[in-house]
């Protein structure tokens, strides 16, 4: 998604998952990107997942602007529901965006998916999409 960093496990909660985004806006405006939003789920949420069957993702915007927020959730729900998944949210800033019937099969790999890995990811995908 344009513009927005994805994080995977971004701390316990929802408040270090806010902080970790912040941190990964301030690196990436100091290097010359353009973040917009943000993205995320929390290791409280994987635990849902796996238990429940239900994932969680929080959203927002660095500006605490409400209709850039509202914009940004349509833009992850437009990409998830593309990508086939059920969603349920009743599009307001105040609620998550909650992925139904999620199947947790996420398998360790070796791989940084967490802040580092979202660095990098964005980095890519926007260097991807400024050079099509």
């Amino acid at each position: 998604m344009e513009n927005i960093i994805s994080i995977h496990n971004a701390g316990y909660d929802i408040e270090e998952g806010v902080q970790d985004s912040f941190e990964l806006f301030t690196h990436l405006k100091n290097n010359k990107y353009e973040p917009i939003g943000f993205c995320f789920y929390t290791f409280e949420d994987i635990e849902n997942a796996i238990e429940d069957n239900t994932l969680n993702i929080a959203f927002g915007d660095f500006e605490y602007d409400e209709k850039k927020g509202l914009e940004i959730a349509k833009k992850i729900v437009s990409v998830l529901k593309s990508h086939g998944f059920e969603i349920d949210w009743n599009e307001s800033v105040d609620e998550l965006i909650l992925i139904k019937d999620f199947d947790w099969k996420k398998k360790y790999d070796g791989k940084d998916y967490s802040m580092d890995g979202a660095l990098e990811d964005f980095i890519r995908l926007n260097s991807e999409e400024n050079e099509q």
